[in-house]
């Protein structure tokens, strides 16, 4: 998502995106038992493979490129322990529990 939006834009997309799977995970079930009730269980599991190839064909038509091009860093391992340790140490969490 980084390589799509950048700051406030990227925080409100993330909870579109996060928005999106909880109605998929609560409406996906209903809808299938809605029309196995409706339709014969093999329509449903083509209309499912439809479903499928409809979301590779949409995937694959996108043009931007996700991958961070950034040109990778060579740092000590040790630096990196440091690097995390200090991330974590000064985490909003951990910081009220020093107090």
């Amino acid at each position: 998502m980084p390589s799509l939006a950048r700051g406030d834009e990227l925080a409100r997309l993330n909870g579109r995106v996060q928005a999106t799977y909880s109605v998929a995970a609560v409406a996906g079930p209903l809808l299938a038992g809605a029309l196995v009730s409706v339709v014969s269980l093999p329509i449903v599991v083509l209309a499912d493979a439809l479903t499928f190839v409809v979301s590779a064909w949409t995937v694959a038509a996108i043009r931007t490129r996700f991958d961070a091009r950034t040109e990778p860093t060579s740092t000590a391992v040790l630096d990196d322990v440091r690097a995390g340790l200090r991330t974590v140490w000064n985490h909003p969490c951990f910081a009220t529990s020093r107090s």
